[in-house]
């Protein structure tokens, strides 16, 4: 048997397109036509197929209904989650997704990428003349599992949490770079604790290289959480020793070390979904 987009609570190929849908920008999605299929259907057509006396073909598409595009089967997961108007973009969702590898971010497996990309259309007959079924169309079949309060939250959030760890493995980077290349403040802060000439600045320069190949180890995601753990850590050793040196920074009106702790705890929680994402 030989599926389509299957659809339904659980799927990995469904909770990435809810998250698109949930997003408040339609982007232009490039793909073949697919014609999706409630994974009820599914089940009870494959349990047909294995109970019937009727000879089987080779292959059977088991397909949906209706053929359509990616786009607008995001836009029927969209009206499922009921998350309001979404404006039309012109930026194309596959080159973004590609760009995305680059750091690490695997949206969907590589099978059901590929599948998004080529299409899976297919004629819906053969099966349903086997079953003696007709199966639901896209808005009939997501109705059959309402969407809950806990579905928008995971596809409202979902893109965001994709978005965060990149961004802060570019933070660290940068941060390394600008405190190699501005140095003249470190050599400073480390003068005022007595700390000067080659022992100063062998330490600026392992602090940058520090944070540089920590910011570089968050895009794997293979070392994303071990990565996250020691950015967590960094920062609450970086924190006390600006507090061993500069106490009065905890009092500086920009929060020079009050942020530290919601950076930390944001570390931390990413940590821990990467955890359960491996």
């Amino acid at each position: 048997m030989r599926p389509s987009l299957v659809y339904g609570p659980g799927g990995e190929s469904m909770a990435f397109l809810a998250s698109l849908a949930a997003l408040p920008v339609r982007f232009t999605i490039r793909s073949g036509p697919v014609r999706p299929i409630a994974v009820d259907d599914l089940t009870v057509s494959i349990v047909d197929c294995l109970e019937s006396k009727k000879p089987l073909p080779p292959i059977l598409e088991a397909v949906g209904p209706n053929a359509m595009t990616i786009g607008d089967y995001v836009d029927g997961l969209s009206r499922w989650l009921a998350v309001g108007q979404r404006w039309k973009s012109p930026i194309a969702l596959n080159g973004l997704m590609r760009f995305g590898r680059l750091f690490g971010q695997r949206f969907v497996n590589p099978d059901t990428a590929a599948m998004l990309a080529r299409g899976a259309d297919g004629d819906p007959a053969p099966l349903g003349r086997l079953t003696g079924k007709r199966f639901a169309s896209l808005d009939k079949g997501l109705a059959r599992h309402p969407a809950t309060k806990a579905d928008r939250i995971a596809a409202i959030v979902k893109p965001w949490i994709e978005a965060l760890a990149p961004a802060l493995g570019l933070f660290w980077i940068v941060t390394g770079v600008i405190s190699i290349a501005a140095h003249e403040n470190g050599l400073s802060l480390l003068a005022s604790a007595g700390i000067t000439g080659g022992v100063a600045i062998a330490l600026i320069l392992a602090g940058g290289a520090l944070d540089v190949a920590l910011g570089l180890m968050t895009f794997p995601r293979r070392w994303r959480m071990k990565a996250l753990l020691l950015q967590a850590a960094t920062i609450l050793l970086y924190t006390a020793i600006a507090t061993i040196l500069v106490p009065g920074a905890w009092a500086d009106p920009l929060g020079q070390l009050l942020k530290n702790g919601p950076i930390v705890l944001l570390t931390l929680f990413l940590a821990h979904l990467s955890k359960a994402d491996a």
